[in-house]
C-alpha cells in the first residue's frame, strides 16, 4: 500500500517546504508539467512559474518529467528547463530515463505531482520520493486523466479504510475531484 502514497503532501508547489527537502539531502527535483505546473489548457508556463523553478534550480537540478507529447511539452516549457516528453509514468523506465538525464541517484530526488496513478506510483516504485500536490483546474483535463482522477478516489477510499492514519497524514488534503 506505501507504493501507492506519497512521501509528502502539499496543497501546490508553492508550499512545498523545499528546505526541508534539501536537509534530508535531496538534490533533484522532478515536476509534473500538466496540472502541476500549468493547466493542460495554458500552453506556456507563466513567467511567475519560470521565475520559482529557476529559484528552485540555485539550489537543485530540475527536470520536466510528463507523459504529455513533446511539441506541448516543449512550446509550454521552451529553452527554461530540462525535460522529458513521452515519459509513460508510472513506469519505472520513465523514472530510470530520468535519473539518467539528471544524472542523479534514487535518494537524492524527489518527484513532485498531481496524480496518484502516474507520478506517485511512478516514483515510488523506485523508492524516490515523492510529493502529492492538488491538481491546479481538474476541469481541463482529458478523458485519460478523468479516468485516472476516478481510479484514484477508488484507491484514496481503500487508503482510508486499510490505514487511517497514513490517510489522515497524507492524502486527507488531496481534492482530486
Amino acid at each position: 500500500m506505501i507504493t501507492k502514497v506519497p512521501t509528502y503532501f502539499y496543497e501546490n508547489i508553492y508550499k512545498v517546504d523545499y528546505q526541508n527537502l534539501k536537509d534530508k539531502g535531496i538534490k533533484t527535483l522532478f515536476f509534473d508539467l500538466d496540472n502541476t505546473l500549468i493547466p493542460y489548457d495554458i500552453p506556456y508556463l507563466p513567467t511567475e512559474v519560470i521565475s520559482f523553478l529557476k529559484e528552485l534550480e540555485k539550489d537543485f537540478k530540475v527536470l520536466i518529467i510528463t507523459n504529455n507529447n513533446y511539441r506541448r511539452t516543449k512550446l509550454a516549457v521552451g529553452n527554461n528547463f530540462n525535460f522529458m516528453a513521452h515519459a509513460k509514468k508510472p513506469l519505472k523506465k520513465a523514472y530510470y530515463k530520468a535519473l539518467a538525464l539528471t544524472k542523479s541517484n534514487v535518494w537524492e530526488v524527489c518527484a513532485i505531482g498531481d496524480q496518484l496513478m502516474t507520478d506517485i506510483i511512478g516514483a515510488n516504485k523506485l523508492g524516490i520520493k515523492s510529493i502529492l500536490v492538488n491538481p491546479i483546474d481538474p476541469k481541463s483535463e482529458g478523458i485519460p486523466t478523468k479516468i485516472n482522477r476516478f481510479r484514484e478516489r477508488l484507491l484514496i477510499k481503500k487508503i482510508s479504510k486499510k490505514d487511517p492514519n497514513l490517510f489522515l497524514e497524507r492524502l486527507i488534503d488531496f481534492n482530486a475531484r
